[in-house]
């Protein structure tokens, strides 16, 4: 079982590839197009007319269309402290719990991306200047959510029979494992459907609450879970004992669909490719290299030359991402937008007046 479930997931991790490689290549083009935009804005004055909601609606798709991909290949920031400290068996038990709760974010993920697109559809909600209508492109977010939780139930089964293989004549505590894993699961699910009223109840033990999901935080950090998801999971829970569980959810989906779809992300991909091509040209080794000749006999040089490149690269990086950003918004007031904004209040204005 075991085997084929490794087959199917080296299957998945060529289709997971493919996507991922469309989500990238569109990410390159919306980065060649704020370069475009900003050269068209410096030189003559003219920029590309709503290129701000192109990219809100693209980069969506764009980050989404790579989230399979990272499922599928276990790419997860997770703090390690305890891995010299366990067994390995006990990593692969650790590892299985970790998916599982990735498997339950993704699904909670396509359950409200998926209402709020259902919701901005109903509406008929569309961008401000170019009316693009904003349903498709999240139904697209939802379609890659689901796709993202499919591939994170595959991985799931794959580590949950690594774990149970692993264990051996330990299959009690397998069990005793896999049932943990469910209730825990069921118990953030119970938590999550309180009703609202029991929240202006547990407004008055708010010190109680917040050092339980500190707790809670830390145990599956410390447990290998991976970070995006323990802090995920943690501030749902927190939302919903706290604020009622519509409103938690309905801060679910919008706020990762918000976040999907800032603009400045655009930048991202920019510095991406500047430290490919040093890389690619062998730039940093070699100047790690020539600094290590010229300063190899002063003792301690080397080190605070390299602390100061890092700092100057960081600093280089937020002008150039500050300076962008200022050449993008230069024309938002500019007759283009500002010209379309008045016509519209005075539209407005007319219609409310003959009424």
């Amino acid at each position: 079982m075991t085997e084929s479930l490794e087959r199917l997931e080296n299957r998945i991790a060529l289709l997971t590839g493919r996507v991922a490689s469309i989500g990238v290549l569109l990410i390159l083009c919306i980065a060649f197009l704020t370069l475009l935009d900003v050269f068209l804005r410096w030189a003559f004055s003219a920029p590309l007319t709503g290129l701000n909601e192109i990219i809100q609606l693209c980069m969506a798709v764009a980050i989404a269309a790579t989230f399979p991909a990272g499922a599928s290949s276990r790419i997860n920031l997770t703090i390690d402290i305890l891995e010299g400290r366990i067994s390995s068996t006990s990593r692969k038990v650790f590892d299985a719990i970790g998916s599982l709760l990735l498997l339950l974010l993704f699904v909670l993920l396509s359950w409200r991306v998926g209402v709020h697109a259902f919701d901005l559809h109903e509406r008929g909600s569309t961008s401000l200047f170019l009316e693009i209508p904003r349903a498709p492109f999240l139904y697209i977010v939802t379609l890659l959510f689901v796709f993202s939780s499919c591939v994170q139930f595959v991985v799931f089964l794959v580590d949950l029979s690594s774990a149970l293989a692993q264990l051996g004549k330990e299959k009690l505590l397998g069990w005793v494992a896999v049932a943990a894993m469910i209730l825990l699961t069921g118990a953030m699910l119970l938590i999550g459907r309180l009703p609202a009223a029991y929240s202006e109840m547990s407004l008055e033990h708010a010190g109680f609450w917040v050092a339980t999901l500190f707790i809670l935080l830390w145990v599956m950090v410390l447990g290998f879970v991976p970070i995006a998801v323990a802090t995920a999971l943690t501030g749902l829970i927190g939302a919903s004992v706290f604020l009622g569980n519509e409103p938690a959810l309905s801060v679910l989906g919008t706020g990762a669909v918000d976040y999907l779809g800032k603009t400045h992300l655009a930048v991202l991909p920019l510095f991406l490719l500047m430290g490919g091509f040093a890389v690619q040209a062998g730039f940093a080794s070699e100047m790690s290299r020539l600094l290590h000749v010229l300063m190899s006999r002063r003792r301690g040089v080397h080190g605070n030359w390299v602390c100061f490149r890092w700092c100057l690269r960081c600093f280089f990086a937020v002008c150039c991402a500050r300076q962008v950003g200022k050449r993008r918004s230069l024309a938002s007031t500019g007759k283009n937008y500002g010209y379309k904004i008045k016509r519209d209040g005075e539209n407005r204005g007319d219609d409310c007046r003959n009424k």
